[in-house]
């Protein structure tokens, strides 16, 4: 069997008699976790472009934070960035439970209850080309026992001269990287703005419907003969009462009030045939 065919099969399968990392708990009352490639990312993160199949993508408000490596060697934390580039980390935050973790694409390939990224030293994982991974992060540590069930790959990953390799996200590396960023401070400020995203699209959700409904009732209001409605031609009008010749009928005429005729193309097909059948029919 392939060295990738048995890797893609091995997707949140149980790996035995691993050594990982622990949770460690910061001054700030926040928990950096080890875990790699529980949740999808991708939606989320700016250069993730590999989609595990059967990973539920990460809760709606947990918050991303990318870290950019500077000059001097320190992490420099934004909210903005692209971890499609070396020297570029993404963070997740959950803020209800005060927890971080990397936020690289992995396989979650179980390791004594935690998760882990397995990667294979014969392919070349630039992120260029492959995207932010666990396997091209700075930010991780190798689990250094990978368990009984590589036992039957073994002769053959000697005789193709593949390693294959599990990585957790490096806690003390992730600790210090985040050690001068105010974790509490950031974490409120992306809940706000998110809050605010929020408010502003119903607004605009709002704005828009308002106006979508002020132009129907112009539409209703200043209609005439061989204006074209929803349903069909207007051949004829009387105050309040316009005469429709309904589409595909053959030239079949019907009255209906004014208030009853929606502007053409304003529904699609579904909608405008519930609408046309209960207007006329």
């Amino acid at each position: 069997m392939p060295i990738k065919t048995f890797l893609a099969s091995l997707t949140l399968s149980l790996i035995v008699g691993c050594a990982g990392q622990t949770t460690q708990d910061l001054p700030s009352g926040w928990s950096v976790v080890p875990d790699i490639g529980v949740f999808d990312f991708s939606h989320r993160v700016n250069g993730i472009t590999q989609r595990p199949p059967g990973v539920s993508p990460a809760p709606n408000d947990w918050h991303i934070l990318y870290l950019t490596k500077t000059q001097s060697g320190r992490w420099e934390a934004s909210r903005t960035g692209e971890a499609g580039r070396a020297g570029t980390e993404a963070i997740w935050l959950d803020p209800q439970q005060k927890q971080i973790g990397l936020a690289a694409a992995g396989t979650a390939l179980q390791t004594n209850g935690q998760a882990a990224s397995v990667c294979e030293n014969t392919v070349d994982y630039d992120r260029p080309a492959s995207g932010y991974l666990a396997c091209n992060s700075a930010l991780v540590s190798e689990v250094k026992d990978l368990g009984v069930v590589f036992t039957p790959l073994r002769p053959l990953m000697a005789m193709t001269g593949t390693k294959i390799t599990a990585f957790q996200a490096d806690v003390p590396k992730l600790a210090a990287a985040l050690s001068g960023v105010d974790l509490d401070t950031v974490s409120n400020e992306m809940t706000a703005i998110k809050t605010h995203q929020k408010e502003a699209a119903k607004e605009q959700y709002r704005q828009q419907q308002l106006a979508r409904e002020a132009a129907v009732r112009h539409f209703q209001a200043t209609a005439t003969t061989g204006t074209k409605t929803l349903c069909g031609l207007i051949v004829d009008t009387r105050k309040d009462l316009v005469e429709v010749q309904l589409d595909g009928t053959g030239g079949q005429r019907q009255w209906t009030g004014r208030a009853n005729i929606q502007p053409q193309g304003s529904v699609g097909p579904s909608a405008r045939l519930r609408h046309c059948t209960r207007t006329y029919y």
